[in-house]
């Protein structure tokens, strides 16, 4: 589908007619650029967002440690980056994705925010944004503070204060509050799992006099379960995102391909390429920096550098993903031989659709078994790539069929999936042991990396690194959907 295209029939239906306040849309996300292209509207409304607010509070409000007590959560935002030495404001910048799903902010200007929910144990849910609010002259460098977005706050909250007022609150509400806070709030030093922590982050710890007594819980599993299964909106975003990143990357080894034929073509260039397609076609940013690998730099698994030409033979691996207005990313990978020519190394080219294979072998048995998990799907995927090994005869010496499946571990060091949403590796908390459900979005993603340093394999493979990646989501009805499919990776339909 092409996102360009105001026509949303893709989506079930069209959007409805933005009523316009002040100015702003009554009931839209103040992060998106107002137009009537599809690629750059928000599908995620202020009842969603409300929503999610609730749902949160429910869930902390049954958990067994909370007690009687009602609860304070703090969402706290993204601090805003400067270039080294100066005001100049990065362009790195990434909104705390449990903020964005609280809220739908995702850009610069909503930096330094932190989100109060406060409820549970009979209260009602009251729900507050502190913001900083700036001066003229520090509006005249870099724009209007979040007042400008009233229209839109007002929807997903009951009140917009200052950032300055955030302390008043805590002082107030701490000794009849459990005190929840985001990940982005804690010093993440204290581990990824403690289900208590006594930590703050310094920018947090301004705002917040806590005695010595006061319990400090991760929200974060909450959230995590909750962002785990999407909704329809979400699953529409996804569905987007993932069709924009798709169309960039195709059209990147067509032009890598036309470009070849008078021109060395550079790394940089790949990568380059995919930006521009992936901004042209509605993205607001890249979801990560670009892996675009040609050669023996495939074999690296986080190759960053992109600044070698590639040969005229060479195959290049790009593992590229794209962000959308609403905050949710994309993450799909390409090997292709740069000429465009799978023929001209049969080696090579015989591998590669083994590998194929062991993807299309591994989304089947996704469709097919309804207890299947992240876990047991890495499992199968060693098993198939050990299998892959032993016909290839890549090893110097003589294996099983079960220790070449353990070796297979050695040549694909990472899993084969992970979840996929408002990060790339979405819900981090949620056990790759989960039986997989409608909802879900996650990568299948088997790769083999034969380093020219590996002692294992036979000199002919040394030197080949690639990897197939495709985001799947489970939709409603059970079904898988291929969402990258927009970009095929199978030799015949390149």
């Amino acid at each position: 589908s092409n996102w360009l295209s105001p026509d949303l029939t893709s989506l079930g239906k069209p959007s409805p007619a933005v009523t316009l306040v002040d100015g702003l849309p009554e009931d839209h996300n103040p992060m998106t650029q107002l137009s009537p292209i599809s690629a750059m509207s928000s599908l995620i409304g202020s009842d969603e967002i409300r929503e999610r607010q609730q749902n949160l509070m429910k869930m902390i409000d049954k958990c067994s440690y909370v007690g009687r007590k009602s609860n304070l959560v703090l969402i706290s935002g993204s601090s805003r980056q400067h270039m080294a030495d100066t005001r100049i404001p990065s362009s790195q910048f990434k909104q705390n994705s449990e903020f964005i799903y609280l809220t739908g902010f995702t850009s610069t200007q909503s930096s330094d925010c932190v989100l109060a929910l406060i409820g549970g144990n009979g209260e009602p849910l009251q729900s507050i944004l502190f913001a900083p609010f700036e001066d003229s002259v520090h509006q005249l460098w870099d724009g209007n503070d979040m007042r400008e977005h009233s229209v839109w706050i007002n929807s997903i909250c009951d009140e917009l204060r200052d950032l300055s007022k955030l302390n008043e609150l805590i002082v107030s509400e701490i000794p009849h509050k459990q005190l929840f806070v985001s990940r982005s709030g804690l010093n993440q030093s204290n581990g990824n799992n403690s289900e208590n922590c006594d930590k703050l982050s310094p920018r947090l710890t301004t705002h917040l006099n806590l005695n010595t007594n006061t319990s400090i819980h991760r929200v974060s599993p909450f959230l995590d379960q909750l962002r785990a299964v999407k909704s329809k909106a979400e699953c529409n975003a996804m569905r987007r995102v993932c069709d924009i990143g798709s169309q960039a990357i195709l059209n990147s080894m067509v032009w890598t391909k036309q470009l070849s034929e008078h021109s060395l073509v550079n790394e940089s260039q790949i990568a380059a390429k995919f930006e521009f397609e992936s901004r042209v076609n509605g993205a607001r940013k890249i979801s990560f920096p670009t892996v675009c690998g040609s050669g023996q730099r495939s074999t690296i698994i986080h190759y960053g550098a992109n600044d070698q030409f590639c040969a005229t033979d060479d195959w290049v691996l790009m593992d590229a993903g794209c962000e959308d207005v609403d905050g949710y990313n994309s993450d799909i990978t390409r090997t292709w031989p740069i000429n465009g020519n799978f023929g001209t190394n049969r080696l090579r080219n015989d591998l590669y659709e083994a590998l194929c294979e062991v993807q299309s072998d591994l989304i089947a048995a996704v469709s097919s078994d309804s207890m299947m998990t992240l876990d047991l799907l890495f499992k199968l995927m060693c098993d198939l790539l050990g299998k892959v090994l032993l016909e290839f005869n890549v090893l110097n010496t003589t294996v099983s069929a079960q220790e070449a499946a353990s070796l297979a571990h050695r040549f694909c060091p990472h899993h084969v999936s992970h979840y996929l949403g408002l990060d790339i590796h979405d819900c981090p908390s949620v056990s790759r042991n989960t039986i997989l459900k409608a909802g879900h979005c996650f990568t299948v993603e088997p790769g083999l990396y034969f380093h020219r340093n590996q002692t294992l394999i036979k000199p002919e493979f040394k030197g080949i690194g690639m990897r197939v990646e495709d985001d799947l989501l489970i939709n409603s009805e059970g079904q898988i959907e291929v969402l990258s499919k927009g970009c095929p990776h199978k030799p015949n339909l390149i």
